[in-house]
Formats: structure tokens, C-alpha cells, sequence
């Protein structure tokens, strides 16, 4: 695969269940780079900055040159009230391709951390639709919410979900979009 293109490389998961309305997958500990900002709103533009810098990273804008192959997806992960001034943290994520895991880029861009995320249980909503605005993020939280609590599956952080983006800022038809819904453990 060329760098920071298509590849048949992608984020590892194990699907546990798949139900008609959603499907539980687990997601093993891995790194993945991100964007963080600390902001009042999620704009729109905040998003596409984010993007790009993480696809900028990835085609090799990074301390060591390095270009690496595109993992999907993009993950979003909003914060609310993370600061004592009430904004946000704005998390957005991408897999490290397996052999940058361990040896990782440094980022040059402010603002480009990496995130050593722990192994995790998610409940999955999939649809075709984009997720710039927030509105759509909760109406399609709030229908996996549902459906899961109409299948009796009771342990979920509501709190804690991912917006996640299969597709480009650019693409507008036929997008693949995803809600993850943290499991809680027993």
C-alpha cells in the first residue's frame, strides 16, 4: 500500500456479538496519534484542522520523516467540562500502523500527542451519514442507547463514546460513520 493510502491494514477488534441494530466488538490496547484541542465549541473547522494534521503526520510531517500507511478510522472523542473554565477536550485519533507502535514518530505540529489506549469493550451504532455537527453525534448516540436498552444490555458509560468517521471531510456521499459506546466491566 502507498503511504498514507489505502491499505489492508486496519485498527485491530474482535467482533463479540452482532445484533440487528449494533455490535459489540472489543479493541485491544494500541497507540494511536492524536490531535487534542481545548476549546469551548466543536467546529466544524476544528475537525478538518484536526484532519489534516493528522493526515500531514501521517504522510511523513513528522520529526522523523516517516510516512506511514492510513489506518481506519477516526476516532472523536469529546471531553465536556474537561478544564476549570468549562471547554472541552476534543480527542481526535488515529491507529498507528502495527510496525510505528512501537517505534513511534515524534509529532512536530502543537497539539499532536500519542495516546496509549486501553484495551476496550465497545457497543457500535453503523450508518451512512456525515458528523461535523454535534446534533448528529447525540441522535445517533441516543438510538444506539436505545436499542440497547431495549436488547436489556444495561452496562454502558453514556458518557463515554467515540465519533467515528471511516471517510475524508471531502467525501460526502456514501460516508461511513460509527458510534462506539464504552462497555463498562464488571
Amino acid at each position: 500500500a502507498e503511504a498514507g493510502g489505502m491499505t489492508r491494514e486496519a485498527v485491530p477488534f474482535k467482533t463479540i456479538k452482532k445484533a440487528t441494530n449494533y455490535e459489540i466488538r472489543h479493541y485491544p490496547e494500541g497507540k494511536w496519534i492524536c490531535k487534542e484541542n481545548i476549546v469551548r465549541n466543536c467546529t466544524i473547522r476544528l475537525q478538518i484542522d484536526g484532519y489534516m494534521a493528522l493526515r500531514e503526520y501521517i504522510l511523513g510531517k513528522n520529526h522523523e520523516g516517516t510516512e506511514m500507511n492510513n489506518i481506519k478510522p477516526l476516532t472523536m472523542k469529546k471531553t465536556p467540562n474537561y478544564d476549570k473554565d468549562g471547554n472541552s477536550r476534543v480527542l481526535m485519533c488515529k491507529y498507528l500502523p502495527r510496525d510505528h507502535q512501537e517505534n513511534i514518530p515524534k509529532p512536530l505540529e502543537e497539539g499532536l500527542i500519542v495516546e496509549l489506549r486501553p484495551a476496550m469493550t465497545v457497543f457500535v451504532r453503523s450508518f451512512k451519514a456525515y458528523l461535523l455537527r454535534e446534533t448528529r453525534w447525540e441522535d445517533q448516540l441516543q438510538r444506539l442507547i436505545s436499542d440497547l436498552r431495549s436488547a436489556n444490555e444495561t452496562q454502558m458509560d453514556v458518557n463515554n463514546f467515540y465519533g467515528v468517521t471511516y471517510d475524508p471531510p471531502f467525501q460526502i456521499d456514501g460516508r461511513r460513520s460509527e458510534i462506539w459506546l464504552v462497555k463498562e466491566e464488571d
